[in-house]
């Protein structure tokens, strides 16, 4: 059985790209970094992250849910600068 792997594990896990040159390892920490910015405006926003991945249960109520979306519209909200400062 071959095993594929998703974007966010691409992000997320080092070992999942082939470091055979210093561009690799380039993508690699350009990656780990986005990785990490992300993870701090969410944070910051009150969800919890675990290794980059986040989760919803039964067990959130409303306001979770609520504070879960402000969260990533505070995100798409940063990067919508960023990419706008390119």
């Amino acid at each position: 059985m071959v095993s594929t792997i998703s974007k966010t594990q691409k992000l997320t896990l080092a070992k999942s790209m082939t470091i055979n040159s210093e561009q690799a390892i380039t993508d690699i920490l350009s990656r780990r970094k986005a990785l990490s910015d992300s993870a701090m405006i969410i944070s910051s926003a009150g969800v919890l992250l675990r290794m980059g991945r986040d989760f919803v249960s039964a067990a959130h109520t409303e306001a979770d849910l609520d504070q879960y979306v402000l969260a990533y519209e505070k995100l798409l909200h940063v990067l919508g600068k960023r990419i706008r400062s390119y």
